[in-house]
């Protein structure tokens, strides 16, 4: 069954995004969602001044055990919105991907489900 969630970034100088995420996975025993953490930074060589491109990417899971994976970012040809792809590190092996959205001048909403 695919996990679905949102993702809210902040967008830091250097394009490093803050964020913060929920999912359907991450329901308590009260029935209400958690929020967790992840951190994206551009890889090492990577354009700093836009968005778009590859990261280092840190978050931690539901078990608070850190995670640690490559984030992809694109821009949708003539749709004006980013594709997101989360790989496990150092391979081609997809985890989520989703779509985001500029939403204010500093923040990214991403809605995103397990691949």
């Amino acid at each position: 069954m695919p996990i679905h969630g949102v993702v809210v970034y902040e967008i830091l100088p250097d394009s490093c995004l803050n964020g913060v995420y929920a999912n359907d996975w991450a329901n308590n025993a009260q029935g209400r969602n958690e929020l967790y953490n992840e951190i994206a930074r551009k890889k090492a060589g990577e354009d700093k001044t836009t968005i778009p491109g590859l990261y280092d990417c840190f978050y931690f899971d539901l078990l608070n055990e850190e995670c640690s994976c490559d984030l992809s970012i694109d821009i949708y040809p003539n749709r004006g919105h980013f594709r997101f792809q989360w790989f496990e590190k150092g391979t081609t092996n997809r985890i989520f991907e989703g779509s985001g959205w500029l939403t204010r001048n500093n923040q990214i909403t991403v809605s995103y489900r397990s691949a």
